[in-house]
């Protein structure tokens, strides 16, 4: 049997989808309210991974509604003063990072980094647009740094000559090349 993968990702991401686990592990645990201090850096990097989701669907063409309504509840939750939470919005937020994990554990890196510093650039936009959203309150859990930008901005153009270099297009992936990888991965 195939152990499951679903809460490992790729070392390149660690920094990423950690404070995104730590939050899962806080979500499954039988605690009714959440400490904020324990939640808030996960529910920041889970809000800026739905912009980053985001990209990696339209590479795929997929539909990303269902990212941008985890996007709106992560939005709802960090706007009331306690983090007390229904086990349906427990269910929904652990159901997506699992989805995070498979999309970073599935997806060709070159088209992940291209897609996180989409996906930071639309979050950026997005700030501008709705400054009034009570997410932006937690200044002390940003998720960008100025050196984290420029190290995605670095990781983006390497990806892009990467795959120019292959010949593939640069903002769509190939269905057929993430069929192969998740099988490789799955040990196939």
């Amino acid at each position: 049997m195939v152990r499951s993968r679903q809460n490992q990702v790729p070392a390149e991401f660690e920094a990423f989808y950690s404070p995104i686990l730590q939050l899962k592990i806080q979500l499954t645990s039988k605690k009714k309210e959440l400490a904020a201090e324990n939640t808030v850096p996960g529910f920041m990097m889970l809000h800026y991974s739905t912009f980053t989701m985001t990209k990696l669907y339209q590479q795929q063409d997929m539909d990303y509604s269902k990212i941008i309504i985890i996007r709106e509840l992560i939005e709802y939750i960090l706007s009331h003063d306690n983090f007390k939470l229904e086990n349906e919005y427990k269910s929904r937020l652990c159901s997506y990072i699992d989805n995070l994990a498979k999309e970073l554990n599935t997806s060709f890196k070159a088209y992940v980094y291209i897609a996180m510093y989409h996906g930071y650039l639309d979050a950026e936009i997005y700030r501008c647009l709705h400054p009034d959203i009570s997410i932006y309150d937690f200044a002390a859990a940003q998720y960008v740094k100025a050196e984290t930008r420029n190290s995605m901005k670095n990781y983006h153009d390497a990806s892009v000559k990467v795959l120019e270099e292959l010949k593939l297009p640069v903002n769509k992936q190939s269905l057929a090349d993430r069929q192969l990888k998740l099988s490789k991965s799955m040990g196939k």
